[in-house]
């Protein structure tokens, strides 16, 4: 496929590719995963809290974007995307909004995430990858790449913002900006240019645009089907691996003998590695077979893993450990949104990819939280380091089982495949 055929059809979705970044930067996967870690080692000295009861949370948010995901993706099928999207940016809003306000009481604390999660689940990436898989195909892994890189902006600016906030008026006022900054930026933008999408937007002889039927397999066909369970083993396995570097980043970095600066900064290069990672990815499942190009990713982050256990602990290894693990953090939800498009079609996506997306966030929540158990445990990193560093390579050769994608019919909107 042309590469100026690619462009092409990017210019002419802008302004859904800026919504729905927008919606991926400010949502639960993008500000609220990045900024969560930055807050972790404040709030156990402001309250005497252990890493693990602080990191705790993030599971909680973890597994609440888990449930929250087929729901929305129902919800979105019947009622449209636009209403549950704008709503739940709001409601995470007023969420750190409402964190800036605790006692120290550490039940309340799980309680305003709990809360925050289940109402801003329609900021997870149900609804912004569903619109971009239904308004792009020539385009549709580099579009992906572009929006999803959306959350790894996120991972530059906001561990640097908010740990100077932190440093100069204390946590409050850190869980303050981030309230400020989404009803600033994402909402007004959301407004503007998020549209409800039905159908798979075509162009058409008069350089229009139409809706046609979505095609593909319904959510019972697809369960049916082993490429569904490796998919799901698949990533479920990279998420956990993938969600314990992410949150224990900084105090991972912060252990390793730096300054919670030069920690936020290095976990900013993490962003950085995430952007190109998935500009690249997004690139690459357009030529290549996207399984392949996934199981190289995860095998590189392996070795990130191995470089931080075996490579001693100068700034240099640091920085190439982040790195790697930027490439995984890129690939993976990246993957799981266009694999799932091009395995079971657009028909009933947002049913199917929120299910996978339940196990995906299960094993997220899982991953920070055994980490930080681990921690409190053994006083370090290590043994957590060993168990990524194998999930990574298991999670590679599961993709590598992965066969061709089907072809589904384009008349009808029939999930017919032309192979099983």
């Amino acid at each position: 496929m042309a590469l100026n055929e690619r462009i092409g059809d990017l210019k002419a979705g802008w302004r859904t590719l800026l919504a729905c970044t927008s919606g991926v930067c400010f949502g639960l996967t993008g500000l609220a995963t990045f900024a969560f870690g930055v807050f972790v080692i404040p709030l156990t000295e402001a309250f005497g809290w252990t890493r693990g009861e602080a990191a705790a949370a993030s599971s909680i948010m973890l597994l609440g974007n888990g449930i929250t995901a087929p729901c929305v993706g129902f919800a979105i099928q019947r009622f449209g995307a636009r209403r549950i999207a704008i709503f739940s940016m709001v409601a995470v809003a007023l969420g750190y909004l409402a964190l800036s306000q605790m006692n120290g009481a550490l039940m309340m604390y799980y309680t305003i995430w709990v809360v925050m999660t289940l109402l801003g689940g329609g900021t997870g990436n149900v609804a912004w990858t569903r619109q971009i898989n239904l308004t792009f195909d020539r385009a549709r892994g580099m579009a992906l790449g572009l929006i999803l890189a959306g959350s790894a902006s996120a991972a530059i600016f906001v561990p640097l913002l908010c740990t100077k906030v932190i440093l100069l008026y204390g946590w409050r006022a850190g869980y303050m900006a981030l309230t400020a900054v989404i009803l600033l930026i994402p909402v007004p933008i959301l407004l503007k240019w998020f549209k409800d999408i039905r159908g798979p937007v075509q162009p058409v002889a008069t350089d229009a645009a139409v809706e046609a039927p979505a095609t593909g397999f319904t959510l019972a066909q697809a369960i049916r089907r082993p490429t569904y369970w490796i998919q799901t083993i698949s990533f479920f396995m990279v998420s956990g691996a993938v969600s314990f570097i992410i949150v224990h980043q900084v105090p991972l970095l912060i252990d390793r003998g730096m300054s919670p600066m030069e920690a936020a900064s290095l976990a900013s290069i993490y962003g950085l590695a995430i952007i190109v990672g998935r500009l690249s990815d997004g690139f690459l499942v357009d030529i290549f077979h996207g399984p392949y190009v996934g199981a190289f990713m995860y095998s590189v982050a392996a070795v990130g893993c191995l470089l931080l256990l075996f490579g001693g602990q100068g700034t240099l290894i640091a920085t190439l450990a982040v790195l790697t693990f930027g490439l995984a953090g890129a690939a993976e939800i990246h993957q799981l949104a266009f694999l799932t498009s091009r395995y079971y079609g657009m028909r009933e996506y947002g049913k199917i990819y929120g299910f996978q997306l339940f196990s995906f966030y299960i094993a997220g929540a899982l991953g920070p939280l055994v980490a930080g158990f681990m921690f409190d445990r053994f006083h370090s990193y290590t043994a957590t380091l060993y168990l990524a560093t194998a999930l990574y390579i298991a999670s590679a050769f599961m993709l590598l089982m992965m066969g061709p994608y089907p072809k589904f019919a384009s008349t009808d909107g029939t999930p017919e495949p032309a192979h099983a």
